[in-house]
């Protein structure tokens, strides 16, 4: 990402993290002082001519992602990172516009203004979905006569569903308006627009300029589908092109393997049936996991019953995918697998090994007694009748 800015006639230290502080959303500025804080900030090299400088950051993949910050006469400054985050300042840049002003000003400490982070974000409780919707509410019955067109913006990993109004201009790398507060006002006569209108309102915001979106929380993305579709226009703000809905709920299904080194593989599949009843994959599945569960495949979102494995909902990734740690591999097996293999259809993948069993069954438990007994010149007839049945 990469972003430019006249932040004042000169490139003063105040006058840049000013504008650092105004223009990166409050979350991303958090993580980026702690980044600095941590010293997360590796390889730092300043130009010759002190237009600029290189610098390298860790980060969550193994290579460190490259950032690069250019000062201009005219008092612009740009800043550009590697890593794939879609805000214009990621946390890895703030951490080296940071570090680069404490070299400035040797002993500068930097904090949170309070008037300038009103709250924390961080703590704050996600409004949930049940709130802003009747509970017996059937949307079916809610369909808008006059749909409005929202933005989507799918990141695939880590997860993020973001939605606003699109623009007519770009205004930013992710090309979403928030959504203005007064929108609802013309929607009074609806039965459900306006509550997804203030559900999304009441979302924290992922950027604090013009452009932005409203993030949905993990786990909700479905139940907000459930409602978009009767009320708006979802768009792909990546093709322009509008997302559908099947009326058909998928198949979905478990592969499981073990890896060489004796964890286990889990992977879900998601089928549909075609016209002669036969099943057919779904290409580049994209899974929406939480109480309503969604999964995308060629712009049309599915519904599907992945409620099995609602427990493992939280570190199943957007693809489906999911390693149990070797530690956790016997109550694996012994518990959660034969629980989903009730509901959901279990494949196995023996390719590199025969796929471990639990046994569950209480096992036979034989006892054999035997006595030593000296006869002596005991009648052996007697013996039988004193000590066998």
């Amino acid at each position: 990402m990469a972003f430019s800015k006249e932040t004042s006639t000169d490139n003063s230290p105040a006058q840049i993290l000013k504008y650092l502080q105004e223009k990166s959303s409050e979350p991303v500025y958090k993580r980026g002082l702690q980044y600095y804080r941590r010293r997360k900030v590796l390889r730092y090299e300043e130009f010759k001519d002190k237009s600029g400088l290189e610098a390298l950051v860790i980060g969550s993949e193994p290579q460190p992602y490259k950032v690069e910050l250019k000062l201009k006469e005219s008092g612009d400054f740009e800043v550009s990172c590697t890593c794939p985050y879609f805000e214009d300042i990621c946390k890895h840049s703030v951490a080296v516009i940071l570090n680069y002003l404490s070299k400035l000003n040797p002993g500068l400490r930097f904090e949170l203004n309070d008037n300038d982070r009103l709250h924390d974000n961080l703590n704050e409780k996600a409004p949930k979905v049940k709130d802003f919707f009747e509970e017996n509410l059937n949307p079916n019955n809610c369909t808008s006569i006059n749909k409005i067109d929202l933005g989507v913006l799918i990141l695939e990993k880590p997860l993020a569903f973001i939605l606003g109004l699109i623009p007519n201009e770009t205004m930013g790398k992710i090309n979403i308006l928030k959504i203005p507060p007064d929108i609802s006002n013309h929607f009074a006569g609806e039965k459900l627009l306006p509550n997804l209108i203030q559900y999304l309102l009441a979302l924290p915001q992922t950027t604090k300029g013009n452009a932005g979106g409203h993030r949905i929380p993990r786990g909700e993305e479905g139940s907000i589908l459930k409602y978009a579709q009767y009320c708006t226009n979802l768009i792909n703000i990546n093709n322009n092109q509008k997302f559908n809905f099947a009326n058909d709920e998928i198949i979905p299904k478990v592969l499981v393997a073990e890896n060489e080194n004796g964890e286990i593989s889990l992977k879900l599949k998601a089928f549909i049936k075609d016209s002669e009843n036969q099943e057919i994959e779904l290409t580049a599945p994209l899974y929406l996991l939480g109480n309503i569960s969604y999964v995308l495949s060629e712009q049309t979102f599915y519904n599907g019953d992945f409620s099995a494995l609602q427990k493992l909902f939280p570190f199943i990734d957007s693809f489906g995918q999911l390693n149990v740690r070797l530690d956790l591999v016997p109550k694996f097996l012994a518990t959660d697998l034969p629980n989903i293999s009730k509901k959901i259809p279990v494949l196995y993948d023996e390719t590199l090994a025969p796929f471990p069993r639990a046994v569950n069954d209480n096992p036979n438990v034989m006892i054999k007694l035997s006595e030593k007994v000296n006869l002596g010149s005991t009648n052996i007839n007697d013996f039988k009748k004193n000590h066998l049945i």
